[in-house]
């Protein structure tokens, strides 16, 4: 399909079109036989209707023909030996077929569409007293009991005249749907004929309009199509002088307007290419100046950072050196920490035993009070036993020797006590004192601690400052090493460079000899064209600025 032509493909589209059409009228014409086939079945179901009918009215008279031959049944009728059969014989078929005779009403009254057939069948139905079936019931009854005037009266005064008016109602009521069957079927028939007219007035018109169509959509689509591809053609030869006639506003006279355009700007572009390609050999023998001045100094560059490189060499060692006599100094600074932690330790533990002593000397103050107590009591005891004795005379002299004794004993005992707590008071006091300076001490060796393990923090930055220091001196020394052998590819490139500006003009030379195939009108540049060809931007000219 890609490579069907156009007017290939609009002729199968319009082919298509046209098998459509006749596919649709044929459709449309299988549609009316079928109408036709529809309406058939709707005035068969009218004729069975009419059967149906006949076939009620068929049964009236036999219903009728029954109570006839029952009347004959009478025993002074003549013939009533000839019937050998009882007259049940005659009541069961008139039950059974009047049952029937109901069912069939039903459903036939039930399947009756037309207003006016039913208005008929209902005047049918008025005039033979719902076709006879209670009159026939009564007749019967009568005859079963032996009333044989009273039914040979019903059957001439009632039964008889409600036949003749159902007979003329139900000639009416045929006649009625006879004459609508005939005069539906020539409407039908007309107007089949008409659609089938029609339908085949509209295929051929379709088929024309298809047709005509076709032929104006090739012409309209070719012949501008046709244009553009003379142009392209044109364009491609080299000719840019060429212009697309451009005669409609449609999709081709924008493809043409396109077309035109294009060639406006490739002739604009054609001019700029060979005007910017003098540029270019003029920027590119700058260029390789330029690229040849930049050798010289890449060169100066590359022997400075030489010389960087040496003495950033000699700083890194300098740093390293630095940053293992900060590591030593950290590691020291640790170890004094540690030893003034101990000593700290030791402090804490003085302090501790320093408040034990203090403890014990002040429960022995009190155990001593006891003591002093004790002799005090001693004493007074000792005065009231020698007032005893004095009072016993000759008997208490014994006594009181005993009681003076104790009470010496109770004097010594009490002034040893007051030296005893007159010492520990003195030693309190003093355990006191060392407790003061002991927790002075452990205060200002904590001090100390904290100082020293200040200082070691201090140790540990510089340590790590140095680390560090030493860290990003080799990186500056990695870089500028990198430094050194990047400048040495840039002069490598450099050269390379001035051979490709060469190369450039070369190029440049060439292509003013390849735009020079084109044709270009000497006022081939339109409005349009002076348009683009103004909002392109000036050619830029290169000047090389070197540090």
């Amino acid at each position: 399909m890609k490579n069907f032509s156009i007017k290939h493909l609009i002729a199968a589209v319009i082919g298509l079109l046209i098998l459509a059409v006749i596919t649709v009228g044929a459709l449309g014409y299988h549609a009316t036989q079928r109408s036709v086939d529809l309406l058939e079945n709707l005035a068969l179901t009218t004729a069975n209707q009419q059967i149906g009918m006949s076939d009620l009215k068929m049964r009236m008279e036999t219903n009728r023909s029954h109570i006839l031959q029952a009347l004959q049944h009478n025993p002074e009728n003549k013939h009533a030996s000839l019937h050998n059969h009882p007259l049940t014989f005659h009541s069961d078929f008139i039950a059974k077929n009047s049952e029937e005779m109901r069912k069939e009403q039903q459903e036939l009254q039930a399947s009756l569409r037309f207003p006016e057939t039913r208005e008929r069948f209902s005047a049918w139905m008025t005039a033979s007293d719902n076709l006879g079936i209670d009159m026939i019931g009564n007749a019967m009854r009568a005859i079963q009991s032996g009333q044989w005037d009273d039914a040979n009266l019903m059957l001439g005064k009632q039964i008889n005249p409600t036949y003749n008016k159902s007979t003329e109602a139900f000639a009416a009521l045929q006649k009625l749907m006879s004459d609508r069957n005939i005069r539906q079927g020539k409407e039908l028939h007309q107007e089949l004929a008409v659609l089938n007219t029609v339908v085949i007035a509209a295929i051929v018109v379709a088929i024309l309009l298809s047709i005509g169509a076709a032929f104006y959509l090739i012409r309209a689509i070719n012949t501008p199509l046709m244009q553009a591809v003379a142009v392209a053609r044109r364009v491609a030869d080299g000719d840019l002088s060429v212009q697309a006639p451009v005669n409609s506003t449609n999709e081709f006279g924008q493809l043409l307007a396109a077309l035109r355009d294009m060639t406006a700007s490739l002739a604009g572009i054609v001019k700029d290419v060979r005007s910017e390609s003098e540029v270019i050999a003029t920027a590119s023998t700058q260029i390789a100046a330029g690229n040849m001045d930049l050798s010289a100094r890449t060169e100066q560059q590359a022997s400075a950072i030489e010389e960087t490189a040496a003495s950033v060499e000699e700083l890194t060692s300098t740093v390293r050196q630095n940053a293992e006599n900060a590591r030593q100094a950290n590691e020291l600074a640790a170890s004094a920490t540690q030893i003034a932690t101990r000593g700290g330790t030791v402090v804490t533990e003085v302090v501790g035993t320093m408040g034990e002593i203090n403890a014990s000397a002040r429960k022995i103050v009190d155990i001593i009070g006891v003591i002093d107590g004790i002799a005090f009591q001693t004493n007074i005891l000792a005065l009231n036993a020698a007032v005893e004795a004095a009072r016993a005379g000759e008997q208490g002299r014994g006594f009181a020797v005993v009681a003076s004794e104790v009470r010496n004993l109770a004097q010594r005992s009490a002034s040893a006590a007051k030296e005893i707590k007159e010492l520990i008071g003195d030693s309190v006091s003093k355990v006191d004192a060392g407790t003061r300076l002991v927790d002075q001490a452990g205060a200002t060796m904590e001090e100390i601690v904290q100082s020293v393990r200040r200082v070691a923090g201090i140790m540990g930055e510089i340590s790590v400052a140095s680390a560090e220091q030493s860290s990003g001196i080799e990186q500056i020394h990695h870089a500028i090493s990198q430094m050194d052998q990047v400048t040495q590819q840039n002069a490598a490139l450099v050269e390379e460079a001035a051979s490709a500006a060469t190369s450039l003009q070369q190029s440049a030379a060439g292509l003013a000899d390849r735009v020079s195939v084109f044709k270009v009108a000497p006022a081939a540049v339109s409005a349009q064209v002076q348009a683009v060809t103004t909002r392109r931007p000036n050619a830029i000219t290169f000047q090389p600025q070197l540090a």
